[in-house]
């Protein structure tokens, strides 16, 4: 027994699936449509002529580029400022503290950079390859002493690019001033040898001001006018004929914000201190010792018996003479 040939139209589908197909009389054509769509056969939509298609690609094609094209020209005149929609707000700026340590912190745009209101007078020392001193003489903040750190890091990272360095911050008043209280401890680190010389990652770096630093410059006894100076005995010393080598004020490498003296002016042979009160002086004097120390009110000698011009022994009680003959007080 044969089955019927189906009329040309809508029949559900032989493969099983929900749909209706359509069957043109002759065979199953790859048309289909919801079940629930069936009125009856009905005429197979018109296959889509091969030209036509590619035309009708062709210009939706077309189209995408224009519209592409037309964006694009937005963006850029809007870019540049010469499109009439109002630009995008940037986002508004949050003010930058600068904590007391800053521990490696990443390299920033020029927010590193100094500015007047921070910036204050400093003189940078090459004390040896990767070590470097800033020189300080005044009261800083924290913020000031960390914007002279971030300038020198600032030049150096223009400039020479290369190698890590460990960076003093001491109390002084010149580039060559040396032995004055340490106000700050710095490093940063330019390529990856300054990196393992300072331990931190390339680019980076670390400041640390001190909490606990002492004044700069020193709280120093002042010296009341008509004093004799430890300058003043120096020059005794030369007018008697005495070597006196190499003058130096040591006042602040000396430590006379821990002696409580006034003044220290060294030469080769001895340093001469200045005290503000006479038992200041007799204390010092007597702590070193009378073969050490040669005390005169507010004066006292201590002789060197070591360097390149140790003091001649048997000159001493002429030193000692001429600290007598100038007096303490004019």
């Amino acid at each position: 027994m044969t089955t019927p040939t189906p009329s040309p139209g809508w029949h559900p589908d032989p493969e099983g699936t929900p749909q209706l197909r359509w069957w043109d009389g002759t065979q199953w054509t790859s048309a289909t449509r919801p079940r629930a769509l069936q009125e009856g056969p009905k005429t197979p939509p018109p296959p889509v002529d091969p030209v036509i298609r590619r035309r009708n690609n062709f210009i939706a094609v077309g189209l995408i580029g224009i519209v592409v094209l037309g964006l694009g020209a937005w963006q850029i005149l809007n870019t540049q400022g010469g499109g009439n929609a109002p630009a995008a707000s940037s986002p508004s700026a949050t003010p930058r503290t600068t904590a007391p340590t800053t521990s490696a912190a990443l390299p920033t745009s020029p927010a590193d950079s100094t500015t007047d209101e921070v910036m204050r007078a400093f003189w940078l020392r090459v004390d040896r390859e990767g070590y470097l001193t800033i020189n300080v003489n005044g009261t800083y903040t924290d913020q000031e002493l960390e914007s002279a750190f971030l300038e020198v890091r600032r030049i150096y990272t223009s400039t020479k690019k290369t190698g890590g360095w460990h960076v003093f911050v001491d109390c002084g008043n010149g580039q060559q001033a040396v032995g004055g209280a340490r106000q700050a401890n710095g490093k940063f680190a330019l390529d990856s040898l300054g990196a393992a010389r300072t331990g931190l990652a390339v680019g980076q770096y670390e400041f640390k001001p001190l909490p606990d630093r002492k004044a700069c410059p020193p709280d120093l006894p002042t010296i009341a006018d008509g004093t004799v100076t430890a300058h003043d005995v120096i020059d005794a010393f030369v007018a008697a004929g005495l070597p006196a080598t190499n003058r130096q004020d040591r006042t602040i490498t000396a430590g006379c914000d821990d002696l409580k003296c006034a003044q220290m002016i060294a030469v080769d042979e001895v340093s001469v201190y200045l005290f503000s009160n006479v038992a200041q002086a007799a204390h010092y004097a007597e702590a070193f010792g009378a073969d050490k120390v040669y005390q005169n009110g507010l004066l006292a000698i201590r002789y060197k018996r070591d360097g390149k011009h140790p003091i001649d022994e048997a000159l001493i009680p002429q030193y000692n003479a001429a600290l007598d003959a100038v007096g303490s007080v004019r």
